[in-house]
């Protein structure tokens, strides 16, 4: 008797078309998982800087600053030079002639009391003062992905055609370190009033070194100070 369904069904020795599909869809499969955990790398490892908390002083009305004095209160005294450094560029950019302290301060830590005499010597519109507030390190397990991948076929001889065998594979757990590095600038106007007229506490995430740090943070506050109308826009 003839069987009307026999119509459908392929010789062994024809080749199946889901075969080439499966596999396909296997290595997109795998791709994307691994294209979706570099990115969660990239995006986790990544050095940046942001500003976490912000305050200006609604009183203060005065014109954008054009000089000012930096003091970056650091134990070692090269690192203290890196950073002002990178600030006096930073602000440099905005058209702000800025006075690292360590040329006034060669021995010694710099202080606030210091800072005060420092301002009293020159006519400057303000000093801005940068501390060190803590490193905070945090660690995040994220899951492995589980993607479908082709490891066979087999032949079905009652229905004479080729099924494709999956298993599954779970990416091991991926997991991210952050480490945070909080800092605090206060912006301070010059003359004899030498008010607080904006303060901002800031993130480096991932700092490479002091250096890479120093130059993000000092790009993020005076990204900052801009904002807030403190300093003139970039020329």
């Amino acid at each position: 008797m003839h069987d009307p369904r026999s119509n459908r069904l392929r010789p062994p020795n024809r080749p199946c078309a889901c075969r080439t599909t499966a596999r396909l869809a296997a290595r997109t499969a795998r791709a994307i998982a691994v294209a979706l955990v570099l990115g969660l790398c990239a995006s986790g490892c990544a050095p940046s800087s942001r500003i976490t908390q912000l305050w200006k002083d609604p009183a203060y009305s005065g014109a954008p600053m054009k000089s000012m004095m930096v003091f970056c209160i650091k134990k070692d005294p090269v690192r203290q030079r890196v950073w002002e450094d990178a600030f006096v560029t930073e602000l440099a950019k905005c058209g702000v002639q800025a006075t690292p302290s360590y040329t006034l301060f060669v021995n010694g830590q710099v202080d606030t009391l210091k800072a005060h005499d420092a301002i009293d010597q020159g006519v400057r519109d303000g000093f801005l003062m940068v501390k060190n507030l803590g490193k905070d390190t945090k660690t995040t397990v994220i899951p492995g992905m589980t993607t479908r991948e082709v490891v066979g076929r087999h032949y079905d001889p009652v229905w004479r055609t080729f099924e494709t065998v999956y298993r599954e594979v779970k990416a091991p757990d991926y997991v991210e370190t952050e480490t945070v590095r909080s800092y605090e600038s206060n912006l301070f106007s010059g003359g004899d009033e030498r008010q607080l007229v904006w303060s901002g506490e800031s993130a480096a995430v991932n700092a490479e070194s002091s250096q890479d740090a120093g130059q993000k943070t000092a790009k993020t506050i005076v990204a900052g100070l801009r904002k807030s109308g403190l300093i003139r826009a970039a020329k």
